[in-house]
């Protein structure tokens, strides 16, 4: 069997899902990518895996290049469509398609009465009437949003992103996150849909509660002024402190001494793969409910607690900082999920087995983790449910 995924370029998120399959496959595995590296990402310390990797077939080099690239991919039995090029999906209708998709109404449903968007969304997933293509669901809530126009019904599986996972030294590891004050971290750019001004509220109403903390702020972005003067203005600048933008090896060491993380986006956020990180470097996480990877990364009050409102957002800070035993227990929780179930290794195995499982006309038989079967997650219903997704109607 011979296998392509495209993408636009290689970053550490999706790199060991890749090489997984790479080393499965051998020969037979090829990625195709359509950009180079962007300069912020570089200037962020990412590796330019696009040379990295002998499997990696550079499209935007010159014509020829792109001609062998999209050849390829329409004459291969099987493509994952890490971003959608329709001229290669127009040739394969009746082939085996895995597309990976983020929600398309993030913003709000009523696009949907917008025949022009609709219409895009429709062409650029027009093969829907081909039963042998898939999605990949990079948001706990896409499977709902397809389903509003009939989209791949009953053909949704979870899926996301999946960075780096560390083999650490427990005992070491939460040694380093015994700290005089209980360490809070937030690590994201600073844009209006990350909501960094809710860190400033959360600390004033911290100190008003009598309780000891220091937060770290990692990351910029065109707010970052503003949230500065704002932290003067509130004399918080002894409580939070602005750590710009660092490489993401800094961002984990910053991660690994966190008790705390918070992520405070809308629903505006894809997937996050900074939840992936924290969780992975044994933080309990506390995150916004209508993020896209918070139902499929996150059981509130086991592995991190997800809160609807920024009442939520308080209480359960203040219930972690109160007590170490409990955030502790989270954090383990959080390590041992990624360690066992959300990371690439673990998503290249699944994914085979589902594919094995489709070309043998087999029933779905992955149970939980990456590849099983995606809800169709409602956002007002999970609003309700607390992140219970236990019983929901699959796609």
């Amino acid at each position: 069997m011979k296998i392509t995924y495209c993408c636009n370029f290689v970053n550490h998120h999706i790199e060991v899902f890749l090489f997984e399959l790479f080393a499965i496959f051998k020969e037979n595995f090829t990625v195709i990518v359509t950009m180079a590296l962007p300069e912020e990402q570089r200037n962020l310390g990412y590796d330019e895996m696009n040379i990295k990797y002998p499997f990696i077939i550079k499209s935007y080099e010159n014509k020829e290049a792109e001609k062998k690239a999209f050849k390829l991919a329409i004459e291969r039995e099987v493509v994952i469509f890490g971003i959608i090029i329709e001229d290669i999906i127009k040739e394969r209708r009746n082939k085996i398609n895995f597309i990976i998709s983020e929600r398309f109404l993030k913003q709000t449903y009523l696009k949907l009465l917008h025949p022009l968007y609709v219409l895009k969304i429709l062409k650029r997933h027009g093969f829907r009437k081909n039963k042998n293509s898939f999605l990949l669901s990079a948001s706990a809530f896409a499977a709902f949003d397809f389903s509003l126009l009939r989209l791949y019904k009953n053909r949704a599986y979870k899926f996301g992103y999946f960075p780096e996972v560390k083999n650490y030294n427990l005992e070491s590891l939460f040694l380093r996150k015994i700290n005089p004050k209980p360490k809070i971290l937030w690590c994201s750019r600073y844009l209006k849909l990350k909501h960094p001004e809710k860190v400033i509220e959360l600390a004033e109403q911290l100190l008003q509660k009598g309780m000891e903390f220091e937060i770290n702020m990692v990351g910029s972005g065109p707010l970052e002024t503003k949230i500065k003067t704002l932290i003067a203005k509130k004399q918080l600048t002894d409580y939070i402190k602005l750590q710009g933008a660092v490489s993401y090896h800094e961002v984990r060491s910053f991660m690994e001494e966190a008790n705390i993380f918070i992520f405070t986006s809308n629903r505006n956020e894809g997937w996050g793969a900074v939840v992936n990180e924290a969780m992975g470097s044994g933080c309990a996480v506390i995150a916004y409910h209508l993020i896209g990877s918070v139902p499929f990364l996150l059981h509130h009050d086991n592995n991190g607690l997800i809160y609807r409102h920024d009442k939520e957002l308080l209480d359960y800070t203040i219930k972690c900082l109160q007590d170490a035993d409990y955030c502790k227990k989270l954090g383990f929780n959080a390590l041992k999920t990624i360690t066992e179930v959300w990371n690439g290794k673990k998503a290249a195995k699944n994914f085979i087995k589902l594919l094995e499982g489709k070309l043998n006309n087999q029933k779905d038989s992955i149970t939980e983790g990456p590849c099983s079967k995606a809800p169709r997650i409602r956002h007002d219903w999970f609003l309700k449910t607390k992140g219970n997704i236990e019983g929901i109607k699959e796609n």
